[in-house]
């Protein structure tokens, strides 16, 4: 499991996507996401659950996920990706955001 962080300081609408490699095999599988995270008096949420969703993948990677959540604690953006046991997986990231001030 791998976590990625962006710090929040205001409203963000966000856009994401990532896709998986699997090394040996090349099986690759994609998520996106859509969403808007805040930070009002110092506490980070999302506006509603960012549901990460998958069109086009290999079997062999299906149980592979991403999750994306609001950190409080630290006010930023956290990517969470979970790999599968026993396979050598890539992982890239793309967020797209637009702030509001």
């Amino acid at each position: 499991m791998k976590t990625f962080f962006i710090i929040i300081r205001g409203p963000l609408g966000i856009g994401k996507t990532t896709i998986a490699k699997e090394v040996n095999t090349i099986a690759v599988k994609e998520w996106e996401g859509m969403g808007i995270i805040k930070n009002v008096s110092g506490t980070t949420s999302l506006v509603s659950a960012i549901t990460m969703t998958s069109t086009v993948g290999d079997a062999s990677l299906s149980t592979g996920n991403v999750t994306i959540a609001a950190d409080n604690a630290n006010d930023r953006l956290a990517v969470t990706v979970v790999g599968i046991a026993a396979l050598d997986i890539n992982w890239i990231t793309i967020i797209k955001y637009v702030k509001v001030i």
